[in-house]
């Protein structure tokens, strides 16, 4: 995500295309995500059931069929479009007269020095960190969490109902963006997710949570899109890349931490729930902030913008929090 994303952002910036735009080609790309992910999933399916799990030959180890199929055709895929990258796609370095005079340690390190001056970066990556943490921990709890003893639903299927809702979420969030901001898009989306998977920590109805999940999964369509307008517009050309894969850190670590103790399903999505809910108090931040009139794009120099914006909250009497 992090390098498509910063890819795509560098590349509508050097074409001149009007940086309005941005909203809608990141709702049209996850839009289309979500579509060949309804394609995939149905796909997957269908691979699965071609042939069962059986060994390439007596006695390996490297086994063909079953629930092998899906990933063996992803690879397919995949080499495909690789392919495709290569041939049709430009290669683009952000800024680069930086990249041309700094070593990766260097760009690490202004990276770690833009996080620590500027709150309104470190609050976007507490939101990344925790709502994307969440979803990774559902994407491995929502299949037990629907499989009733001795049932084997058709989880493909499934998956592909997700992605319709996903699907619903982007187009959603490009009739929405045109008339709201995307922090506060942000904010009820990420009290809506909390909602959705605050249910099925106490539920045992495999028609509530399937309900819950189809929400949970309007809201991931939604968070896509205008996540990656709003770190569009805060996070400088010349860091993008590296501040995107820091946000990254937290997250694999939260994920971790969640799947290696083998919760339970309350313990789960209660966690997920109350990550969800401090995403939401970090976007409700930033928003703030930006109510304030905080903007890395206004022209002023990075470490003196957050000051401006503090000076500013300040003479208008508000507490900042």
């Amino acid at each position: 995500f992090s390098t498509f994303e910063s890819w795509l952002v560098c590349e509508h910036n050097a074409r001149g295309y009007d940086p309005q735009w941005i909203s809608g080609t990141f709702s049209l790309a996850y839009f289309g995500n979500s579509l060949m992910a309804i394609k995939a999933g149905i796909l997957a399916e269908a691979s699965a059931e071609v042939a069962p799990l059986h060994p390439s030959a007596e006695g390996s180890s490297v086994h063909f069929g079953g629930f092998t199929a899906p990933f063996d055709v992803s690879a397919f895929v995949l080499v495909i479009l690789t392919i495709a990258i290569l041939a049709l796609w430009n290669e683009n370095y952000g800024n680069m007269r930086a990249t041309a005079t700094t070593s990766a340690s260097e760009e690490l390190w202004k990276a770690l020095r833009a996080l620590s001056r500027d709150r309104a970066i470190l609050l976007l990556g507490c939101a990344i960190s925790t709502f994307e943490g969440s979803m990774y921990v559902f994407v491995f709890k929502w299949t037990p969490t629907l499989t009733g003893e001795g049932d084997k639903p058709p989880y493909g299927l499934i998956f592909s109902t997700f992605m319709v809702a996903a699907m619903c979420g982007s187009s959603l969030f490009g009739i929405v963006s045109n008339s709201m901001r995307a922090e506060s898009i942000l904010l009820f989306t990420f009290i809506g997710a909390a909602a959705a998977l605050a249910i099925p920590a106490v539920s045992s109805s495999v028609a509530i949570n399937m309900f819950c999940f189809l929400v949970f999964e309007t809201c991931v369509g939604i968070y896509f899109p205008a996540m990656g307008m709003l770190k569009s517009q805060l996070v400088p050309e010349e860091v993008r890349a590296t501040v995107y894969n820091i946000f990254r850190v937290p997250l694999n670590l939260i994920v971790l931490g969640v799947l290696l103790n083998s919760l339970s399903q309350f313990e789960a999505f209660a966690i997920c729930a109350s990550m969800l809910a401090v995403s939401a108090v970090c976007i409700l931040n930033l928003s703030r902030m930006r109510a304030h009139g905080y903007s890395v794009r206004s022209g002023a120099k990075k470490e003196t913008v957050m000051d401006d914006a503090v000076a500013q909250a300040a003479s208008s009497g508000d507490e900042w929090s």
